[in-house]
């Protein structure tokens, strides 16, 4: 086998073993943990940035839905130190990106170019209040963690 032949697959073992750009999780809402959907994210390197996106998908019907406005969703963060940090962001009507009559879905930016001084993992909890739940219909949401290399 030739050089280059060796070195071909050398490069393409090493970039098959290479972490993946993004991860995702979705969480039914039949699975929260005392109401709250629970995610786990690795942030376990401080030389890189993270976006991470909400998805969140709803089963009511085109005559339920039609009320709708926007959601409040309420996030706790847990550092891997147990420090803690709470927001409230809001998902509006204009972020819906697919519908059908019995489907409706946003694919929302939550947070772009994080980046952390403690690597670890990191809990994010997300709550919805529960009215909203049984008046859409809400199914689950689901978090899509994309990382970035810092300039």
């Amino acid at each position: 086998m030739s050089l280059r032949a060796v070195l071909a697959v050398l490069v393409a073992a090493l970039t098959a073993c290479a972490r993946p750009v993004s991860d995702e999780a979705f969480v039914q809402t039949s699975q929260r943990q005392n109401g709250f959907y629970e995610f786990s994210m690795d942030l376990g390197d401080t030389a890189q940035t993270y976006t991470l996106s909400l998805l969140l998908d709803f089963g009511a019907g085109n005559h339920e839905f039609a009320s709708f406005r926007n959601l409040p969703v309420f996030a706790g963060w847990r550092s891997p130190s147990d420090r803690t940090y709470q927001e409230e962001v809001w998902i509006g009507r204009d972020d819906l990106s697919s519908a059908s009559y019995f489907d409706k879905v946003f694919m929302v930016p939550y947070r772009t170019g994080v980046s952390v001084k403690e690597a670890g993992i990191w809990r994010l909890s997300l709550a919805v209040p529960e009215d909203s739940i049984a008046r859409y219909s809400l199914k689950g949401i689901g978090l899509r963690l994309t990382r970035e290399k810092k300039n």
